[in-house]
């Protein structure tokens, strides 16, 4: 029992407010480090699971006013809305370990009834959890990103050079082996906007995991897709032309599909283009 521990097994730094107040419920085990105490009043500390913690005496209880009793219950009650946000659930010991003590000093000042900056410090702390939440899901994305291409070009690697020798064994086309690094140029430019365009995004981490890797999923299968279209645009030489009989044909495919996984305006642009040169079949006017 809590109230069987002798005042030796309390650290030194609980020492005062135990002194102060010896019918205290705190276990010395859970806590980590005292944040805040004022010995026969009240203390705010971090346990040792990162989460922070409080305790009032009944004397401190009984000096606040009915307004004042108002107000800290308004501030803790906004502490508490951003203590149970659903996105610290996705950050590191760290970060949470750091939220909490932003919360533990919020309270801090309520308990000493600066309201006001407990109000600013709360603003604070919600821009630092915003912020956090920002960053949560660019971290996911680019980790998410870069896997999948990494993989792409190993598959894409391993399947050209034992391209000889599968096509030998199976019914596969070779050059539906080759193409395969088309698909992986345009994994590649795909690559190249999600990095491009990672610090800008403003997306909260709170709608989970999934939703990061299906936007990069998506991504990768657009430009597979585009990739396809502007191959097929540049074999039936509708598109760049004056290098399709040239020994740059390759090089110009990959720049190219490249450039399709980029950027997804290119594709449309070019059948746009496209649509205005070449009037239908069968227009007169």
């Amino acid at each position: 029992m809590v109230d069987q521990i002798i005042k030796e097994d309390y650290p030194t730094f609980l020492k005062p407010y135990i002194d102060k107040y010896p019918q205290s419920g705190i276990n010395p085990k859970d806590v980590l480090y005292v944040l805040h105490s004022t010995p026969g009043e009240y203390i705010i500390y971090i346990t040792t699971d990162n989460k922070y913690a409080f305790e009032t005496t009944e004397i401190y209880d009984e000096n606040f006013t009915d307004e004042e009793k108002s107000k800290l219950s308004e501030s803790m009650s906004e502490i508490e809305k951003l203590r149970h946000m659903p996105a610290i659930t996705y950050f590191s010991k760290n970060t949470e370990k750091s939220i909490n003590c932003l919360l533990a000093e919020c309270l801090s000042f309520a308990f000493e009834k600066n309201f006001d900056g407990a109000a600013e410090h709360i603003d604070y702390t919600k821009k630092y959890i915003t912020n956090r939440t920002v960053e949560t899901s660019r971290k996911w994305q680019l980790t998410y990103c870069l896997i999948i291409t990494a993989a792409i070009l190993l598959i894409t690697a391993i399947l050209t050079l034992c391209s000889d020798k599968i096509a030998a064994f199976s019914d596969i086309d070779i050059q539906i082996i080759k193409s395969m690094k088309f698909t992986a140029a345009g994994a590649i430019g795909a690559t190249l906007s999600i990095i491009t365009k990672n610090g800008n995004q403003t997306f909260s981490c709170e709608s989970g995991r999934m939703l990061s890797l299906l936007e990069v999923i998506s991504r990768m299968i657009a430009a597979a897709v585009s990739c396809l279209v502007i191959i097929l645009l540049f074999k039936l030489n509708l598109i760049f032309s004056g290098f399709f009989n040239t020994s740059q044909v390759n090089d110009a495919m990959y720049l190219l599909c490249i450039a399709a996984g980029f950027s997804e305006r290119f594709i449309p642009t070019m059948l746009q283009n496209l649509e205005k040169k070449e009037p239908l079949a069968g227009n007169d006017n």
